[in-house]
């Protein structure tokens, strides 16, 4: 450590700095902290702590719905499958052929739609956790869930044009109701809110997940 100026072993009175702090040779002035000596200053270099980026609001709002409607999906899932189960044994028991055929083809189309939701419940949970804790692999989760949840809308939406819909239009027509006779916000409303109401979350998530920022705050997480 650098040794006291001539002037304090000889009694004379130091040299201040403003503010009245006293000025010795090799120590530096640091706005707000006074003077510190050089090696004191690269021992605080040396030991600085890093502080954690600052979690974008919209990760960690995104993430929260994304943990709730995953949540929704999973109960809702399990739910469809005990209906499933009840209204097979129903479908056994009827004595109409053509009503049976009818609960065959929603029940079936039932089926492959739940699988595909749990499985895109359970992915989203995961990723949704992983992206709200800053794991550097939460954003690229979300990005891919988004992805492969749009993926599976425009599968479905092709599904129900050339397979769902002209097979129900097989059963009407087989109990005497000609497709002419159903107005075409019923066969088509639903179907197109059900694709709006699923495509919407992920789109959000596309846009949100792969702003800079975002990106930046997940590379620079712990």
């Amino acid at each position: 450590m650098s040794q006291p100026p001539e002037q304090w072993q000889q009694g004379g009175p130091p040299p201040q700095w403003p503010g009245g702090m006293p000025h010795m040779p090799g120590m530096q002035q640091v706005p707000g902290a006074g003077a510190i000596w050089p090696e004191q200053q690269v021992g605080m270099l040396q030991y600085a702590v890093p502080v954690a980026p600052r979690k974008p609001a919209s990760v960690m709002v995104l993430s929260i719905i994304g943990i709730v409607l995953s949540s929704l999906a999973l109960l809702a899932g399990l739910w469809g499958f005990v209906m499933f189960f009840i209204i097979t044994r129903v479908i056994g028991g009827m004595t109409g052929a053509s009503q049976a055929s009818m609960w065959s083809v929603l029940m079936t189309w039932q089926l492959i739609t739940t699988i595909s939701l749990l499985i895109l419940a359970i992915l989203l949970l995961t990723v949704s956790i992983a992206a709200i804790r800053m794991a550097r692999w939460g954003r690229m989760g979300m990005v891919w869930y988004a992805l492969l949840h749009l993926a599976w809308v425009v599968v479905r939406a092709v599904l129900v044009v050339v397979w769902l819909i002209p097979e129900q239009e097989k059963q009407y027509a087989a109990m005497g109701v000609t497709p002419g006779m159903m107005p075409w916000w019923a066969t088509w409303g639903g179907e197109l809110v059900s694709i709006a109401g699923h495509a919407a979350f992920p789109v959000v998530v596309l846009i949100f997940f792969t702003r800079p920022k975002v990106k930046q705050a997940f590379e620079m997480a712990m």
